[in-house]
């Protein structure tokens, strides 16, 4: 946990999380390994390792190690409260947010230089936590951000997907609230940055303040578009022609960093193989569409739904999705 080493003696990759692991403390590394080995024995084969060279050679990870591995536990800073020292060791530490939220750098460490600024993961975007009220969280509410957390969902900001769903359903919505409000509390001192994916909100796009949720299709249906046809048939009975949600919170789609995103990086994500997440409240899921659609139908119902909600130009193209169909 704190050193990337195995039980025989090998360097993990850091694909499993060792540099934020090890600002651990030793005693929650301790509290982890009880609750781990009081689970029911699995007997599981680990795959071969099919790095090429030199990635296959593990010992070259010691040199990477020194470079960008913390040289012990998260310690508390003086100049911050204790509420804030508590997110830092939630967000940095056991959370471990920057894994996805943080590009990396040439040598596949996270970039300090850009921390939670956004980044692309196995195909889905997580986006801008730096304290930019543009590009980041900085105009959030504490309560948009502390609902997100622990529900995966903000009202006007939109909801979990994808990794993020994941960490919500197995992670998040089993903290406290004062270990929510303490990571909130942290990321409100993240210095601001504007990311290499500049995706802004549009808090009033055209399309959505001409139709209400109940009302029929607005006038651009009579248009006959592809994406607008399909978006009819599909979606419009449970997101809604203003994206406001009809049947669950969680459809709601106005203010959402996912519609605002020209190049439709977590759209399409969610379009091809759909969503699903526990909740504190019961389970939230949105279908897959992929088998169900041509890659030519996904693009052009995603190009509707950002130019709709999102109030942008966006050019995605049948090969954006097949590319897209592949990161599964």
């Amino acid at each position: 946990m704190h050193d990337g080493v195995d039980n025989e003696g090998r360097n993990l990759y850091p694909a499993f999380p060792y540099t934020a692991y090890a600002r651990m403390s030793t005693e929650d590394a301790l509290a982890l390994k009880d609750y781990l080995f009081s689970l029911t024995p699995v007997r599981s084969v680990a795959p071969a390792t099919e790095l090429s060279f030199p990635f296959s050679q593990r010992y070259l990870m010691r040199g990477w190690n020194l470079l960008f591995k913390p040289s012990g536990p998260e310690q508390p800073d003086p100049q911050r409260s204790a509420e804030v020292n508590r997110g830092a060791y939630l967000v940095e530490a056991l959370g471990h947010c920057g894994e996805c939220h943080t590009p990396r750098n040439l040598l596949f460490a996270l970039d300090s230089g850009k921390t939670f600024a956004g980044a692309v993961t196995a195909g889905w975007r997580a986006y801008n936590l730096t304290s930019d009220r543009e590009f980041g969280i900085g105009s959030w509410s504490d309560a948009q951000i502390a609902d997100y957390l622990s529900e995966g969902h903000a009202e006007g900001r939109g909801s979990a997907s994808g990794s993020m769903a994941e960490a919500v359903e197995h992670s998040l919505r089993y903290l406290t609230p004062e270990d929510i409000q303490a990571m909130v509390a942290y990321l409100r001192t993240i210095p601001p940055q504007r990311g290499d994916a500049e995706i802004t909100i549009n808090p009033d796009p055209p399309l959505v303040r001409a139709s209400t949720a109940f009302s029929p299709a607005p006038e651009e249906a009579r248009d006959g578009s592809l994406g607008l046809s399909l978006f009819q048939g599909a979606c419009s009975s449970c997101h809604g022609w203003n994206g406001e949600g009809l049947q669950h919170p969680h459809a709601a789609l106005v203010g959402s960093q996912t519609v605002n995103d020209p190049t439709g990086t977590n759209l399409l994500q969610v379009l091809i193989h759909g969503s699903h997440m526990k909740t504190n409240e019961g389970d939230v899921s949105m279908p897959a569409f992929g088998t169900a659609y041509t890659d030519p139908e996904i693009a052009a119902v995603a190009n509707y739904v950002i130019g709709h909600f999102g109030g942008k130009p966006s050019t995605i193209t049948p090969a954006h999705v097949a590319a897209a169909r592949k990161l599964d």
